[in-house]
């Protein structure tokens, strides 16, 4: 099987009241994720190893079973800066979840690699092609 490096968007700043997990790759139920978001977010995000999907991402991924990655809630909000620019966009963001990747790369379909960058597999990489994440950079590994 083949093997992505990949590079997800940006996804804006942790709130001030983000608790961040110890290790980035280990659930932690004392974290407290939130994004705090300047602009749309994309379907799939990650701001400093810290990974963000969608709802319909989410599901997809446990619905083909997916290795290597579980979920868990975090909250998504609209900045100051947000509400500045597009005083328009008054409906709710969509629901996130905090993407925990606990994989091995190159065996798992998440993992991360010596330097602790996001690694997927091909049907992985499929998954998000096929969703149109904008922004989205993939490497072969």
């Amino acid at each position: 099987m083949n093997y992505f490096r990949a590079i997800l968007p940006y996804g804006g700043a942790f709130s001030d009241d983000a608790v961040l997990p110890r290790k980035r790759n280990e659930y932690d139920a004392d974290a407290r994720i939130h994004f705090s978001m300047d602009e749309w977010p994309e379907e799939a995000f990650e701001t400093a190893g810290i990974y963000a999907v969608s709802e319909a991402i989410r599901s997809t991924l446990e619905s083909i079973g997916a290795t290597g990655v579980s979920f868990a809630p975090c909250l998504v909000t609209k900045s100051s800066q947000f509400l500045e620019i597009f005083p328009e966009l008054t409906s709710p963001l969509p629901v996130y979840f905090w993407m925990v990747v606990c994989g091995r790369s190159g065996t798992d379909d998440f993992g991360l690699d010596s330097l602790n960058k996001l690694t997927i597999s091909e049907r992985i990489a499929t998954v998000f092609r096929n969703l149109d994440i904008q922004d989205l950079d993939l490497v072969p590994l």
